[in-house]
């Protein structure tokens, strides 16, 4: 299990005087300080930093002396602060970096050390033009309206998101009055506050949202949308709603699969930069022979790319199925159609391939893509979809009784079936059905990184681009019936291609009393053609992130929250199939 630690800034704060000296401390007198004793002043500092203007913060250090008098020693003691992202000292004053959030200052003077907290707060006022540059008086000065409220278009209440996602939106709508708009982001530590005017919907740039973000994981989000009439001033309608910010970022490269206006392929994204845009990588201008690539799988390490590649002629589809050195880009495997397959999932260590072609079931050296043997799949007539756990000791696919045209669109009557796989014989067990609806389709399955869960799809007809599709949770050990994910579902969106990122973490989670709350979260993407708010309306595939929360699945709670769209993603592109790996490798 991959654990992400509370805020390290929060566990550094340490309230009050800290003593230590070489020899012990002295006599003291009435409880007060001891002699020799350090202390540092202010304690509870707040540095206010507001539209840019820093203000530094001094500090002062006294030694207690054997008459119970205080000497100064400033000049003498070497001054830090333990959150650094935060600011830097020079002599005894710390300098803000522009950052938010708690911190604790530190003095040492010889063997004596002290400590004392303090706060940075963060607010920040953007204007956009046309807005008037006295938006913020005007909204200063407005009650809140008692008849009329805007309506927040995105993100929903409730929705939790990692700090690491680069920029940031907010939607609305309201009545054709109310042209002027006060959008507000705020954190315990940082307050964004932009102005606008017509349109109802703004982006906050990756350096604002990186200060609200990264001073606020763990705790609560306010999103506030005000409306104000410019012709009656006096009242401005509101609208707030609350979102949780993750105290860990997520971790890893997602690669999809674009239809892009600019270039067809595999496009990637490294959340350890999450304000690059994302990457064109494997496109159909650099594949052998030109022919598409949409289909693929990734190694967990990200060395090792599965692709399927095809293109249509006066004879039919001509298929080929190659293994790319995702260092190079170039393909190991042979690229003559002598090795062919849809669908592709890699064991732990990368060595062994699990494909599908025409329904049937094949073991591979991944690299040469070299047949290992052909997988009976009785008493299932057709497999797709396969998948294997990271633990490397199951393998999950589609199965199906008939034939069907390809190894994509297939159903109804589909179901996920379920076998062992010995690593050292590699051989499979017999296989099991883990979900076998009563109607309509299960497909699509994927392990959590601990192969204790397997998302899929379910709809009422077949498997590819199905509008009622729905993204549904499942124990891999069958303990449980399968379940549709409700809240981050959408009805009639096509949620489909649902894959776990590469890790899971623990969150740790401040509520607004100040308690503490801590227990697993996965994070998980599906496609789906919902409308983002008021930029985009639905119809559009995009790819869409929600967490899931084991404990709460087995405590029969909603063990999900409201799903978000990845930022990253053009908004006119149709991105599909997303898979995860561990990590982003560099092209040489």
């Amino acid at each position: 299990m991959r654990t992400i630690a509370i805020d390290s800034i929060r566990r550094a704060v340490i309230a009050g005087v800290v003593v230590a000296a070489a020899c012990g401390p002295g006599p003291r007198a009435d409880d007060g300080p001891a002699v020799g004793e350090l202390r540092v002043e202010p304690d509870h500092a707040v540095i206010t930093i507001t539209d840019g203007a820093v203000t530094a913060q001094a500090y002062k250090a006294f030694v207690r002396q054997a008459d119970g008098t205080d000497r100064d020693v400033t000049s003498d003691v070497v001054f830090s602060v333990a959150a650094s992202s935060l600011g830097t000292f020079s002599g005894p004053t710390l300098v803000p970096s522009g950052l938010a959030g708690p911190f604790a200052v530190s003095g040492t003077y010889g063997d004596a050390h002290a400590s004392v907290d303090g706060t940075i707060l963060v607010v920040k006022h953007t204007v956009t033009p046309p807005a008037p540059s006295n938006s913020p008086g005007l909204f200063d000065a407005a009650a809140d309206d008692p008849v009329f409220s805007p309506a927040i278009a995105y993100p929903s209440p409730g929705t939790m998101f990692p700090p690491n996602l680069g920029d940031f939106d907010v939607h609305w709508t309201a009545d054709a009055a109310h042209t002027l708009f006060e959008v507000t982001l705020e954190g315990p530590y940082a307050t964004m506050k932009v102005y606008v005017t017509s349109i109802q919907a703004f982006v906050f740039a990756p350096a604002d949202w990186a200060v609200v973000a990264d001073s606020t994981r763990g705790r609560d989000l306010k999103i506030r949308v005000r409306a104000l009439d410019p012709s009656h001033p006096a009242y401005a309608g509101k609208r707030e709603i609350g979102a949780i910010l993750a105290d860990g970022d997520v971790v890893g490269g997602i690669y999809y699969w674009s239809l892009s206006s600019t270039a067809v392929g595999i496009y990637r994204h490294d959340f350890a930069d999450a304000s690059t845009p994302p990457e064109p990588y494997y496109t159909t201008a650099i594949s052998p022979h030109n022919w598409c690539v949409a289909c693929h799988a990734l190694s967990a390490d990200g060395t090792r790319i599965g692709v399927s590649s095809s293109q249509t002629g006066a004879g039919g589809i001509v298929q080929m199925g190659f293994t790319l050195n995702a260092a190079t880009r170039t393909p190991m495997s042979p690229t003559d159609e002598s090795v062919v397959w849809d669908f592709a999932t890699f064991n732990p260590d990368a060595s062994l391939m699990a494909t599908v072609m025409s329904g049937q079931l094949t073991l591979r050296a991944a690299d040469t893509g070299a047949v290992v043997q052909q997988v009976s799949t009785a008493p299932a007539s057709w497999v797709t979809h396969p998948d294997w756990s990271p633990l490397g000791d199951k393998l999950a696919y589609t199965a199906l009784d008939g034939t069907y045209g390809n190894d994509l669109s297939v159903g109804p009557n589909c179901r996920i079936s379920i076998r062992s796989f010995d690593a050292g014989t590699r051989t499979f067990g017999t296989p099991g059905n883990l979900v076998t609806p009563s109607s309509g389709c299960a497909y699509y399955p994927n392990f959590s990184p601990d192969g204790a869960w397997i998302l899929y799809d379910q709809s009422q007809n077949g498997t590819y681009s199905d509008n009622t599709a729905m993204v549904s949770i499942v124990p891999a050990d069958g303990s449980t019936p399968g379940a549709v994910l409700s809240t981050p579902n959408l009805a009639g969106t096509r949620n489909s291609w649902p894959r776990w990122t590469p890790f899971q973490q623990d969150l740790h989670y401040t509520d607004t009393a100040g308690v503490l709350h801590t227990e697993p979260v996965l994070w998980f993407t599906f496609s789906t053609t919902r409308a983002f708010g008021t930029r985009a309306p639905a119809g559009t595939p995009q790819i869409w992130m929600a967490p899931f929360f084991p404990n709460r699945q087995h405590a029969g709670l909603d063990p999900s929250a409201p799903a978000f769209r990845l930022p990253f993603q053009d908004l006119q592109s149709n991105n599909h199939a997303a898979q995860w790996t561990h990590q982003v490798v560099s092209i040489q």
